[in-house]
């Protein structure tokens, strides 16, 4: 999470990181951009995937930002060896 300049929140995201993601996760981006002021947020993950789900909303798109991650470690991963073979995956650029 990061403090921006004119006093907004920017909060980064792993949008890859739940069952159908990016489906819930780009859902309370929307919300969260809709409901409140201040807060920015940054979906991190596979950019197509995201992007094709964002389309299905109407949002303030300076609020929301994608940063591409390609690769996502998957449930049933051990979490310490994927984050060792997996450098640019959701979580680890998130």
């Amino acid at each position: 999470m990061s403090q921006g300049t004119d006093d907004t929140i920017t909060i980064s995201l792993d949008a890859m990181g739940g069952d159908n993601a990016p489906l819930s996760e780009v859902a309370g981006a929307v919300e969260t951009v809709r409901d409140t002021k201040g807060i920015n947020v940054t979906l991190v993950g596979v950019s197509e995937k995201i992007e094709k789900e964002l389309k299905k909303y109407s949002y303030d798109s300076s609020r929301i930002r994608v940063h591409h991650a390609s690769e996502v470690i998957e449930m049933h991963e051990s979490p310490a060896e994927a984050i060792r073979k997996k450098p640019d995956s959701s979580i680890i650029s998130g």
